[in-house]
């Protein structure tokens, strides 16, 4: 075995037993109990308790931004029931199913609509670190 070898066969070992837990074995990606598109997609149409202020939101559009291999990019968009057009912030939603959402809230141009804007990294698995065929080492 030439050095070449040694280092290809050492590297490629030491990135398996680094990641190994990540994504070898069952095949499917690590759990991670964040906020998600499909989270959100399942809460369209729910009322969301706003604090520190009193007052409600109503989740009413998911909007898909550009699709990426490495990115999941979507925009929520909220529309107010008893709240007062809100300023640019951080503020902690509460949705009816009682989970919380500590989520930067931008205002839309007409006062009553408001949006979350996420670009969420994508769990890294072992076919997008693979090199594409015919690539140089």
């Amino acid at each position: 075995m030439d050095r070449r070898d040694f280092l290809k066969t050492s590297g490629a070992a030491l990135i398996s037993a680094m990641l190994g837990p990540f994504v070898i074995g069952s095949g499917s990606a690590p759990s991670v109990d964040g906020p998600s598109r499909e989270k959100f997609a399942a809460l369209l149409g729910t009322w969301f308790g706003l604090a520190p202020l009193s007052g409600s939101l109503q989740l009413v559009a998911l909007n898909d931004g550009r699709a990426s291999r490495r990115l999941d990019q979507f925009t929520l968009v909220f529309r107010a029931g008893n709240a007062a057009s809100l300023r640019e912030g951080v503020y902690s939603l509460t949705a009816e199913t009682g989970e919380v959402f500590e989520l930067f809230l931008q205002p839309g141009g007409d006062g009553r609509s408001h949006a979350a804007v996420f670009n969420l990294l994508r769990p890294l698995t072992i076919a997008s670190c693979a090199r594409p065929a015919g690539a140089a080492p």
